[in-house]
């Protein structure tokens, strides 16, 4: 933003920069994007506001501001509803919002607020404008897929492959790995020919969503055990009050980048993916035998 090149574009320490723009003046540190970025930071993002709100103390409120600071900088429309979630959570962990009438009245007036003021900002107006527009109209027209943003278009075009490919076979899916053939089959069928559908393939490989993705090659039977396993196995706040914040922080970090990758990223192994999910289940281990080393103390 100020100018300094080699303080933002990475490319020259041997990192592919992707889209990267100085016009855009979004971080996106050495990642291709700034979602990207968000992903990799969204548990340490929660981390951060865990701090804010004194559930632990394993960082500094300063190491938090820096990781705050550095998420907002991304500009990401994705990153700003993990973050909303993010705050959520916390809030209706900490304090007994449902028993206490005045504090969800203030939620459910800051809620609205909040979405509004993050509405304002031309990245997000522009994404939430275009998709109300195309995903509301049953049978769009090539003008309407042309002048759509990318971004868009992308969640779009793999919303109706992943609609098309789920009717032939709702329970079971396709297969794992089968997306990117699936896409090839059905994209003719279900977006009008453009040149933005023949100039683009954007996301044919990871459905651009887990959820679509998980939709289309394990049907609802494969849905239903992958959220089981986020269920069973995210830490519940009661922890903290045995010492236990940052687990439960971690955790819960952990569960808002799967909610938000439900929405935005379907790749099963890029940025971590695997090793989240597999924190994600020791780290409910690790409450469980801590409550029973309290128990038997």
């Amino acid at each position: 933003m100020i100018g300094f090149h080699y303080g933002a574009d990475f490319s020259y320490l041997g990192f592919e920069m992707g889209n990267f723009s100085f016009i855009q003046n979004r971080a996106q540190a050495w990642f291709q994007e700034p979602s990207f970025l968000v992903y990799a930071m969204m548990p340490a993002l929660f981390v951060a506001l865990a701090r804010f709100f004194n559930i632990h103390k394993t960082i500094s409120r300063f190491q938090a501001l820096l990781i705050l600071i550095a998420f907002l900088l991304s500009v990401s429309s994705v990153g700003f509803i993990g973050l909303l979630i993010s705050l959520l959570i916390i809030v209706f962990g900490k304090f007994p919002i449902l028993k206490k009438p005045h504090y969800l009245a203030v939620l459910i007036l800051l809620v609205p607020i909040t979405s509004f003021f993050l509405y304002q900002m031309p990245d997000v107006k522009e994404r939430v404008d275009d998709s109300i527009e195309l995903f509301f109209k049953e049978y769009p027209t090539t003008a309407d897929i042309n002048k759509t943003n990318l971004s868009t278009y992308a969640l779009y075009s793999n919303f109706r492959v992943t609609q098309k490919t789920f009717y032939t076979n709702p329970f079971w899916g396709t297969g794992l790995g089968s997306y990117e053939y699936d896409y090839d089959k059905y994209i003719t069928q279900v977006i009008p020919e453009s040149p933005v559908r023949e100039r683009y393939q954007l996301n044919k490989k990871d459905a651009n969503s887990l959820l679509f993705r998980l939709l289309a090659e394990t049907g609802l039977i494969g849905l239903f055990f992958f959220c089981l396993y986020l269920y069973n196995k995210r830490v519940r706040f009661n922890v903290v009050a045995n010492g236990s914040g940052f687990l439960w922080a971690v955790s819960n970090g952990i569960f808002v980048l799967v909610l938000i990758r439900l929405l935005r990223q379907g790749h099963y192994t890029s940025l971590g993916f695997v090793l989240f999910l597999l924190l994600y289940y020791y780290l409910k281990n690790a409450i469980v035998e801590n409550e029973r080393d309290y128990k038997t103390f």
